[in-house]
């Protein structure tokens, strides 16, 4: 039979009550996307849709397969049978539903699986770049995984980043494994029906690239390399994922794997100063040339105290397979293991953040010992209850930013503002400032800021821009929302308000237009995270300055920038699709006493020059908050009378944390 297109998939789901048979599909509601359409999670061969109870809850994850597989159901069917026997506390019970799902008036099978959301371990990893206590309890926990999946005659077949989740159980800070997606899972029962499926190439062992290998031991490998990186990570810290991060691996890439002489973090490993990385890399160098089934598993590799070092002729194999090592490599792997390990100099602080050296620890958020150990032991306990999903996001309504307690500098550094916003205007050719063009909203509480700078000439760009700050910060939806979840309403009261003066122009491009930036600021959650995240479309810009350097620069950061076309928001064109292809997204980290000056095109030109030139402007603004805005007006104007601004309205925020 063939099977649908996710098309059809699209519009049957829209009424579970006819699509689905399964009494807990039938009376659940498909998670819709912006647009109020079912949001699918598209795959290889399948789509899947989240499904929430009727009671509330995540409910399940629906897999609507869009092209034939063949043995499907008894694929699934084993595997189902299987791990209702062994019930691993990371695994997900599923169920495989012949007559999962009518369209058309014909019924097609569906997977259903209990929906599981947490972080992917690329992304977890990421953020816990500075907890190495974390990463090494992590990997503890990846033995004993590697282990009871042995233990169980289970091979997952596809270990990587994006089928490995931590998920928050009873508690926030409670975190656990999953590993999701078992379309190519190794069973003793499917020993004769191979699954046709040979994983992420960055984390396979090249013969079962070449050969496609189905058994029992095609987790070897994966296990190994996904130890060895969060053990390196552990132990090298940030600099290393930031030289070798892609977004798709986890350090590794399958080239590293096929030629190890050319691989620049093969050698990086295998010259590092710690020799337990040493051996690592040698174990793996070794492992990716030999047979699948030779590779050493991972829970007797580390059984002991220390990983057992290489033989004599173990070291000179995998010194063969690495060969000489690159030109590249050659002259930075010292460099760069030094420079991570040290501080920042002053000289390297005095530098543009994109021209500090790739290992620099540049301004890293400052995290307490006692704190990180805590969240390890509570990663490490073996609790084997469901999992649950993450803590939903705080009510819009609830205070994101505390008060904050007086912070003194640490001796050497800047001294922390109080936590406050200031907003700063200055109209161009001495315009009243109540036609000022430019707009800035903050709210601490709700951690919640914008900045709208209105196209001079366009209609009414003053209410828009006002419109659009006041909206974006005062709004009981979670922000950054979605354009169409709070922009049409705009649109209809800058028109409604528009037309009470004269009749709309017929062209919709004559419009009120204006440069947007939406920051929002989230408190402290599980694990003592801390996060930002912008919204921008056109050139207002965002600088997140940290102890005194540049840390984050948002979505502009070098003069080249500002030459591109300008894209702006309008209040009768711009709709959800246009607008997806002109917004720029961002998210990051914030500490306490860290700095964000969100400025107009006018104003962020300068500072991006005075960066390059290794200036640091934001010692210049920060003197008008000292001050309480003295001076701020006389120093726009001289700059420029000396021409170092250009035309325009200047609006500057700045939000001290």
């Amino acid at each position: 039979m063939r099977l649908p297109q996710p098309a059809d998939y699209n519009e049957a789901v829209q009424n579970p009550q006819l699509c689905f048979r399964d009494d807990g599909l039938r009376t659940g509601q498909v998670v819709v996307g912006p647009l109020g359409l079912p949001q699918p999670h598209a795959g290889n061969f399948a789509d899947v849709y989240q499904v929430t109870a009727a009671g509330g809850g995540p409910g399940w994850a629906v897999k609507c397969f869009t092209r034939g597989v063949e043995g499907l159901h008894r694929h699934y069917q084993a595997v189902s049978e299987h791990l209702r026997r062994v019930k691993l506390p990371f695994l997900v019970d599923f169920e495989y539903l012949d007559e999962g799902i009518r369209v058309r008036g014909d019924w097609f099978p569906v997977l259903k699986m209990r929906w599981v959301e947490g972080f992917t371990l690329n992304n977890f990893v990421r953020e816990q770049l500075d907890r190495p206590h974390l990463l090494e309890r992590l990997a503890q926990m990846w033995v004993r995984l590697a282990g009871q999946l042995r233990r169980a005659d289970i091979a997952h077949a596809d270990l990587q980043h994006g089928n490995v989740l931590l998920v928050a159980a009873d508690q926030a800070a409670r975190l656990r494994l999953r590993l999701i997606d078992y379309d190519g899972m190794f069973i003793p029962a499917l020993a004769d029906v191979p699954s046709g499926e040979v994983g992420h190439p960055n984390y396979q062992h090249p013969q079962r690239l070449r050969a496609g290998a189905y058994d029992a031991e095609v987790d070897r490998f994966s296990h190994l390399v996904i130890y060895t990186a969060l053990r390196a990570l552990a132990l090298s810290g940030r600099g290393l994922w930031e030289r070798h991060d892609n977004g798709e691996n986890l350090l590794f890439r399958e080239q590293d794997f096929n030629v190890p002489a050319e691989s620049t973090l093969l050698h990086e490993l295998w010259g590092h100063a710690e020799e337990e990385l040493r051996r690592l890399a040698g174990r793996l160098v070794l492992a990716s040339q030999a047979p699948l089934d030779e590779v050493p598993l991972l829970e007797e590799l580390v059984a002991g105290e220390q990983l057992p070092a290489l033989t004599a002729a173990e070291q000179k194999q995998a010194a063969a397979a690495l060969g000489a090592a690159p030109r590249k490599a050659k002259a930075t792997i010292i460099a760069h293991a030094r420079r991570a390990a040290a501080p920042a100099t002053p000289e390297d602080s005095a530098r543009p953040w994109w021209l500090q050296p790739a290992g620099a620890p540049l301004a890293a958020q400052a995290v307490e010992e006692p704190e990180a150990l805590a969240a390890a032991e509570l990663l490490a306990t073996g609790s084997t209850e469901s999992a649950s999903p993450l803590p939903p996001p705080p009510d819009p309504t609830t205070p994101m930013l505390p008060a904050l307690r007086t912070l003194e500098a640490a001796p050497g550094q800047p001294p922390v503002r109080v936590r406050q916003v200031r907003v700063f205007r200055r109209t161009y050719g001495n315009r009243p400032e109540e036609e000022h063009l430019g707009f800035a909203v903050g709210d601490l509480q709700r951690g919640r800021f914008a900045m709208a700078d209105g196209v001079a000439g366009s209609p009414a760009a003053a209410l828009w821009g006002d419109l659009l700050t006041d909206t974006f910060v005062h709004s009981r939806k979670p922000q950054p929302a979605p354009w169409s979840a709070w922009l049409p309403p705009l649109q209809l009261h800058w028109s409604a308000a528009v037309a009470e003066e004269a009749p709309l122009p017929a062209d919709p491009r004559q419009e009120a237009l204006a440069a947007f930036l939406g920051l929002v600021v989230h408190r402290a959650g599980w694990l003592d995270r801390r996060r930002w995240e912008a919204v921008a479309v056109g050139d207002a810009c965002l600088f997140q300055v940290r102890r005194g350097v540049l840390h984050r620069s948002f979505p502009l950061t070098r003069p080249g920038d500002f030459q591109a076309a300008p894209v702006h928001l309008g209040a009768r064109t711009s709709f959800e699709p246009l607008l997806r292809k002109q917004e720029v997204r961002a998210e990051g980290d914030w500490a306490a006493g860290d700095e964000f000056w969100v400025m107009n095109r006018a104003l962020a030109k300068w500072f991006v020059r005075q960066v390059g030139e290794w200036q640091r402007p934001w010692e210049v603004m920060g003197t008008w908050i000292d001050r309480h805005g003295a001076g701020f007006a006389t120093w726009v104007d001289e700059r420029r009378a000396a021409r170092e601004l250009e035309g325009g309205d200047v609006t500057l925020m700045a939000v001290c944390l």
